[in-house]
C-alpha cells in the first residue's frame, strides 16, 4: 500500500513538474531575448566631407592692361600651372582686339600726316625756328633760377634776336605754322607710341614678378575680358581649400578636441592638407586648409575630408539608444531580481546626458556606471520600463 502511495505522490510531482516546465516555456516564448554590453571609455569621431574649391594662399593677379576696350584671344599658352616663372617671362600670347588693331592704324595714318605737315611748314623756317628754340631754352633757364641775373640777360638777348627775326608778319605767320605742326606731330607720335606699347602688351601677357603659376585663365582660342584675371602667381606652389561650412560643422570644429585626419580629394586623387583653420566670407563659415597639388590651379573643384574626435568620457553604443536627440538619449539596462524560479531579469529604462556621438557611439554622462551594467545593446522585440527579458548573450 505504501508503495502505491509513493508512486501515485511521485507521479503527481512528475506531471506537476512536467506542467512548470511547460509553462515555464510558455512565459518565455513572449519574453524579449536579449544581448548585453557594457559601458566603454573613449571618445567619437566625426568625418566631414566638404565640397571646396582651390584659392590661392597669396597671390598676385595678372590682369590685361585697363586700357583694353575689348577682350584678347589666347593664341598660346607659355606655361603650365605649377611651373616657376621669372619676372618678364611670357604666361600668355594673345592676338589684340579689331577694336585695338583698327585704332593702332588710325593712330598710324595720323601720324604719317603729321609727319607731311610738319615737313611743309619747316620750309624757309629755319633761321626764325632757331632764334625761338634758343630763347624757349634761355626762358626755361631763366624760370628755373629766376635770381640769376646772368640767365637773365641771356633771355633777354634770345627775345630781342627772336624779335629781329620775326620783325615781318610773314616770318611771324611762318612760324606760327610751324610751331603748330611740331606741337601735332609730337602729339601724333605719343598717340601712336602709347598704342603700339599697348598693343605689344596685349600681344604677350608677362609675368609681373618671380612665382609660381596657380591659375591660367585657359587654352588656345579662349577669350579673356579685359578686366579678367588671365594667370594668378604665387610666392610658392602653396593653394588653399576653402570649403563652406554649415554653422553646427563650424562649431565643432572649433569645439574638437583633435585632428586625426585632414585630406583634399579631386577625383581620385588624395592628398594630406595642412592644418585646417576656420575662416568666413560675407557671413558664410568657411573651413580651410593650405595644401600641395602639383598640377591643380586655382578654381579648380576639390573635396575637404575631415575627421575629428571629442574629448574621451563614456561611449555608448549607439544600437543601445532606444531614443537619440540633441542633449539626452535613453537606453536600458538590466536589473537582477529574485523570482519564484530564482534570479529573474527585467529591462529598465535609463536616462543620461548625451555630449557628442557619431555613427557608432554617444559620448554620455553617467552618475554611476556600476548600476548601468550590462546595458541591452539588442533585443528581439521593443522593450518597455519593467519589462521581463531573457538574456541570451553578454559580450565584452
Amino acid at each position: 500500500m505504501k508503495k502505491w502511495i509513493a508512486l501515485l505522490l511521485g507521479l503527481v510531482l512528475a506531471a506537476a513538474g512536467i506542467c512548470l516546465f511547460l509553462s515555464r516555456t510558455w512565459m518565455w516564448a513572449d519574453v524579449p531575448r536579449v544581448v548585453a554590453g557594457t559601458l566603454s571609455t573613449g571618445s567619437v569621431t566625426k568625418r566631414f566631407s566638404l565640397n571646396a574649391e582651390l584659392e590661392a594662399e597669396a597671390g598676385v593677379d595678372v590682369v590685361p592692361d585697363e586700357r583694353l576696350d575689348a577682350s584678347l584671344i589666347v593664341q598660346e599658352v607659355c606655361v603650365r600651372v605649377g611651373d616657376a616663372v621669372e619676372a618678364g617671362q611670357t604666361l600668355l600670347r594673345c592676338r589684340p582686339s579689331a577694336a585695338l588693331t583698327e585704332e593702332l592704324a588710325t593712330a598710324e595714318q595720323a601720324l604719317e600726316r603729321a609727319r607731311l605737315s610738319a615737313l611743309e611748314a619747316r620750309a624757309g623756317t629755319e633761321e626764325v625756328y632757331a632764334a625761338y628754340k634758343s630763347w624757349e631754352a634761355a626762358a626755361d633757364a631763366a624760370l628755373q633760377t629766376p635770381a640769376d641775373a646772368a640767365l637773365a640777360a641771356q633771355e633777354a638777348r634770345a627775345r630781342a634776336e627772336l624779335d629781329a627775326a620775326c620783325a615781318s608778319a610773314d616770318a611771324r605767320a611762318r612760324l606760327s605754322a610751324r610751331l603748330t605742326a611740331e606741337r601735332r606731330l609730337e602729339a601724333a607720335q605719343e598717340e601712336w607710341t602709347a598704342l603700339q606699347a599697348l598693343t605689344e602688351r596685349a600681344q604677350a601677357l608677362t609675368a609681373p614678378q618671380d612665382g609660381v603659376v596657380v591659375y591660367l585663365a585657359g587654352a588656345a582660342g579662349d577669350e579673356i575680358r579685359a578686366d579678367e584675371t588671365a594667370a594668378t602667381l604665387s610666392a610658392s606652389p602653396t593653394l588653399l581649400v576653402c570649403a563652406p561650412a554649415t554653422a553646427e560643422e563650424a562649431a565643432y570644429f572649433a569645439t574638437a578636441q583633435s585632428l586625426l585626419r585632414a585630406d583634399v580629394r579631386i577625383g581620385q586623387v588624395s592628398v594630406p592638407a595642412g592644418e585646417p583653420f576656420a575662416a568666413a566670407r560675407g557671413g558664410q563659415p568657411l573651413l580651410c586648409a593650405p595644401v600641395q597639388i602639383p598640377g591643380a590651379g586655382v578654381g579648380t573643384a576639390c573635396t575637404l575630408e575631415l575627421e575629428l574626435t571629442s574629448g574621451d568620457g563614456m561611449l555608448l553604443p549607439r544600437t543601445a539608444v532606444d531614443a537619440l536627440r540633441e542633449g539626452t538619449v535613453t537606453f536600458f539596462v538590466i536589473e537582477e531580481r529574485s523570482g519564484f524560479f530564482g534570479p529573474e531579469s527585467f529591462a529598465v529604462r535609463v536616462e543620461a546626458e548625451a555630449l557628442d556621438w557619431d555613427e557608432e557611439n554617444v559620448l554620455v554622462v553617467v552618475e554611476d556606471v556600476s548600476t548601468h551594467d550590462p546595458i541591452i545593446v539588442e533585443s528581439s522585440a521593443p522593450l518597455a520600463e519593467g519589462m521581463q527579458v531573457l538574456l541570451v548573450e553578454e559580450i565584452d
